[in-house]
């Protein structure tokens, strides 16, 4: 086992498991069922790990889009309107003073910008393999406003909902 571990890396690892995992779908098995069971905990957290990793790149884009308005609290000012426009529902305002068109239009720049770095990113392979998009194939401008858009959106209808039942 030594010269194995010696060997060993992420690379090598993956690529003897991977194999390893084909080999026994096709009916390969020698005959150690402790040493396949080890193997196919190895598969499910490697598989697991790499999902989330592909899950947590995917949505980059909306966790930037959710943490700029913060950034910009104290830039654009003319933008420091109310999404709402001060209007109310039985005296209590829709979504209140902090959401702003400042803060939509910051969070939609964020993730535009955001996609577009993956976009640039796309071109090396570790990236290509980690995106759940090929982003070769996308409007990075749609599919950044949709992000930014979505994530406020929802930001604002959860702020709505919070403020109807006076949480």
């Amino acid at each position: 086992y030594g010269e194995f571990y010696e060997e060993l890396n992420e690379d090598n690892l993956r690529y003897f498991l991977l194999n390893l995992d084909k080999y026994r779908k096709k009916g390969f098995n020698p005959g150690n069922k402790q040493l396949f069971k080890l193997i196919d905990k190895i598969i499910e957290r490697w598989k697991m790990l790499d999902s989330l990793i592909n899950i947590i790149y995917f949505i980059i884009p909306g966790a930037v889009a959710n943490m700029m308005p913060v950034f910009f609290k104290k830039k654009w000012k003319k933008l420091k309107y109310p999404l709402d426009f001060g209007l109310t529902i039985n005296k209590k305002r829709i979504l209140g003073e902090n959401k702003t068109f400042r803060g939509l239009f910051a969070g939609i720049l964020g993730a535009i910008i955001t996609v577009y770095i993956q976009l640039i990113l796309y071109d090396f392979k570790l990236f290509r393999e980690i995106s759940l998009i090929d982003y070769s194939q996308i409007n990075f401008l749609m599919l950044g406003f949709l992000f930014g858009f979505g994530v406020l959106f929802g930001d604002a209808a959860a702020s709505f909902i919070k403020r109807r039942l006076n949480v």
